[in-house]
């Protein structure tokens, strides 16, 4: 899901209205670029290929950011990111609010949709609502701290049940009472199970009048920088306007909106 930009080469200059800048400064910004969960080690000789800055150059950038913990050399003789940027990824990472990164995507994607929309997390085994953007208001969404609802018969819950370790899953599940709220309600336990399977290796969780006989939800996880699902969000419409045609076009926007909450996390997407 990141998009790494192409280095600066050597014989680049910054655009004339960045005067401002520090040429070796942005230089050496640049070579930490290179560094990504797909290419985690670089040599001196392949950076400076890659770069096309001159060997010597490389190896001085190299040499300083060492010194200062942002790079560090294995006993490979290769380089590789250091702990400084850990540090500093440690304190980004804290001061995040996921209400506030997801807010301008939830209200996107209500608006575009027509839409309710809604942002939470999992709570033993409930679902604890962050936030809910509607379609047709202005940017403004509603918090909802103490809101709970079953995770069993909703999107939002079952995505958290299924990503949930298999441990943790099972203490859950042992907890949680499967009443029937409507005729579609699942109750039967390894029926439940088995549909949970389903959720994590399809990436989505639909609610098919499971908890309200007159509402369709499509809910989607978000993952932070460790590849954890940190959160879900939901896209909840009635029954006539979320058939099974359109369905897989929800689907897609509520993924891709989740998608973006998860890149600004700091999470990246796995090739394959």
């Amino acid at each position: 899901m990141f998009h790494f930009q192409r280095p600066m080469r050597m014989n680049e200059e910054p655009p004339k209205n960045d005067r401002y800048i520090l040429q070796s400064l942005a230089r050496g910004m640049e070579l930490l670029h290179c560094f990504t969960p797909y290419n985690p080690d670089w040599g001196v000789s392949e950076l400076s290929r890659h770069l096309r800055m001159t060997k010597s150059a490389t190896h001085r950038i190299l040499v300083t950011l060492q010194k200062k913990e942002f790079i560090q050399r294995t006993p490979e003789r290769r380089y590789r990111l250091g702990p400084r940027l850990a540090y500093l990824a440690g304190v980004y990472g804290r001061h995040l609010d996921i209400i506030q990164l997801a807010r301008p995507v939830l209200h996107q994607l209500s608006q575009l949709t027509g839409k309710t929309c809604h942002l939470a997390k999992l709570h033993e085994d409930e679902v604890v609502y962050l936030f809910t953007a509607r379609p047709r208001e202005s940017y403004h969404f509603t918090r909802y701290p103490t809101l709970r609802g079953p995770a069993y018969c909703t999107a939002l819950g079952k995505v958290l049940l299924a990503y949930r370790s298999p441990s943790e899953q099972r203490r859950i599940l042992q907890r949680i009472r499967l009443v029937r709220r409507t005729p579609y309600t699942i109750t039967a336990p390894s029926r439940f199970r088995l549909h949970l399977q389903e959720v994590a290796i399809q990436g989505f969780a639909v609610d098919d009048r499971e908890l309200d006989i007159r509402l369709r939800c499509i809910a989607a996880p978000i993952y932070n920088s460790q590849g954890m699902v940190e959160a879900a969000i939901s896209l909840t419409g009635h029954v006539s306007d979320l058939g099974n045609r359109v369905i897989p076009a929800y689907v897609r926007r509520v993924q891709e909106a989740a998608g973006k909450i998860s890149e600004q996390l700091g999470y990246v997407k796995p090739h394959g």
